[in-house]
């Protein structure tokens, strides 16, 4: 409850309401106090209410102990800390009340801890709102990006950062989204967070890897040849990687980057006749077409090989009052405009997306290497490429 508001995570407003409820509960709970009628409380009351706090507090956790179940601060964990709060909190009033003998600031002490609790959960609150948005947003762009999966896809993730929900979590909705119609057998479609389920400083995943789970009745049955890789860190777009195109993707973490080479885009219905639609409770939430929407369109008609409406979606969304959020979102772009004879434009492109993020140059050399091989020679083609070369020592990757 002291952890106040990080100016990072709360804007003003937002931390004009957490002092506004903490101020306003911490007097209100001074004035019952100070109003109420009370009769005095027994000189034992003290020592019986430690004795009974702390054996809540020794039984509380026992069933978590007995199955080996790891009691922790942080998320998800903490909710194991729950059965503990009745002992927590008469123990704390308990040495008040054995420790202080003035009532003036037991009271004063009592109504700040519960202003600062209310505060405290007001930030929860605001966590999971959060929370329940970046749920929403990450839906969303799955759903633009992947029309269609095939089942038995197994989708391996960094963890999706700003949630309270783990892959287990995220496997039920993910089902709902692709597989509405799923009652019996094995379960079509499992995602596993995969610095939780494989190590981040090493990660023990490889062509022989078991990816067999049983969610609840369901057993699920996949393997790295039918894995999808995503990267999911906000405010960047949602990204379907592969070795082929994000090798070099910068700041990519090394247990995304290991997994890179099981990463199936194939398993992608592009043109599936029924694509995917969102859940009611997902559904009913506007779906905005902002930078993301243009982008994660562009990917899946990159994926297809349609430049044309890869230019055509570039056109829509360069003008619009929004920009990529990462460098690399420029990637299918410039590729498309590049494929439709637009060579100048994906030049300006490439370079604009250099100057942004210096560590794209390796992704930059290697997608002006694919269009060089796709698309036909031409003296401003040519010219382009040999300038992007020398600016980026494209010989080197």
């Amino acid at each position: 409850i002291l952890r106040q508001p990080d100016p990072m995570l709360f804007g003003p407003r937002s931390r004009l309401y957490y002092w506004g409820l903490t101020i306003v509960a911490t007097v209100g709970v001074l004035l019952f106090f100070i109003f109420s009628r009370s009769s005095p409380a027994s000189k034992r009351w003290g020592a019986e209410a430690v004795t009974i706090s702390v054996a809540a507090l020794i039984l509380g956790p026992i069933p978590f102990w007995v199955t080996g179940l790891d009691i922790r601060l942080n998320f998800p964990f903490d909710r194991l800390t729950l059965p503990m709060m009745l002992g927590a909190s008469l123990l704390l009033v308990a040495v008040l009340e054995l420790l202080i003998k003035k009532k003036t600031v037991k009271v004063l002490l009592i109504s700040l801890i519960i202003g600062l609790s209310v505060g405290f959960h007001y930030q929860n609150s605001i966590t999971y709102r959060r929370d329940w948005q970046h749920q929403i947003s990450f839906f969303q762009q799955l759903t633009w990006r992947i029309p269609a999966l095939e089942p038995n896809t197994a989708i391996l993730s960094n963890q999706l950062s700003a949630t309270q929900s783990t892959d287990n979590s995220l496997t039920a909705p993910l089902n709902w989204t692709y597989a509405p119609d799923f009652s019996s057998g094995d379960m079509p479609l499992f995602m596993y967070y995969i610095e939780l389920r494989f190590g981040r400083e090493q990660t023990f995943f490889d062509k022989d890897t078991t990816l067999s789970r049983l969610y609840r009745f369901f057993p699920f049955e996949g393997s790295p040849q039918q894995a999808l890789v995503l990267y999911h860190a906000p405010p960047a777009c949602l990204r379907v990687l592969d070795d082929a195109h994000h090798h070099y993707y910068p700041l990519l973490p090394s247990y995304m980057r290991e997994v890179l080479p099981y990463s199936h885009p194939d398993r992608i219905i592009t043109d599936a006749e029924s694509a995917a639609t969102l859940p009611g409770v997902l559904a009913k939430y506007p779906q905005t077409k902002s930078w993301c929407y243009y982008f994660e369109k562009a990917d899946l008609a990159r994926q297809r090989g349609d430049w044309e409406q890869v230019a055509q979606l570039g056109d829509i969304a360069f003008p619009l009052d929004d920009s990529p959020n990462h460098a690399s979102e420029r990637l299918p772009f410039i590729e498309g405009y590049a494929h439709t004879g637009q060579i100048a434009r994906a030049e300006a492109l490439t370079f604009e997306a250099l100057e942004i993020n210096k560590f794209i140059g390796p992704m930059l050399c290697e997608a002006w290497e694919r269009i060089e091989a796709s698309t036909p020679a031409s003296t401003q083609r040519d010219e382009a490429l040999e300038r992007i070369n020398q600016a980026m020592d494209c010989d080197l990757y």
